[in-house]
């Protein structure tokens, strides 16, 4: 690979689909999606590591579809929790409640069947 087009890939990682896989390596690949998280979808799954996915996860909720579900660990899911409580992500899954929040769906309903 050229000087210029790794230093196009630098501006803007999303080229880094142009590249063949065997041109991917692990410098260009982390170069391309701290440019462009979007890049994280041309990323071979080997190069992806936890500071790679930890920069995609904290650019915006709405990279969080393209991380690859082969390279996200408890650590990652924690982390989009706590950043995106609310994301799609997580929409299916059963939400549970602490103390607080139980005693006060506990009043809701109270105030609901008097009502």
């Amino acid at each position: 690979m050229s000087l210029y087009q790794h230093d196009l890939i630098r501006r803007n990682g999303v080229l880094l689909s142009c590249l063949d896989e065997s041109e991917r390596d692990y410098s260009i690949c982390a170069s391309a999606v701290y440019s462009n998280p979007i890049a994280i979808k041309f990323v071979p799954v080997e190069h992806i590591d936890d500071e790679m996915l930890e920069h995609v996860i904290q650019s915006g909720e709405q990279y969080l579809s393209l991380i690859p579900e082969e390279c996200i660990n408890d650590y990652h899911v924690a982390l989009m929790r706590n950043l995106y409580p609310y994301a799609e992500r997580f929409m299916d899954e059963e939400i549970i409640l602490d103390r607080r929040g139980q005693a006060l769906m506990e009043r809701i309903h109270a105030i609901i069947e008097t009502a």
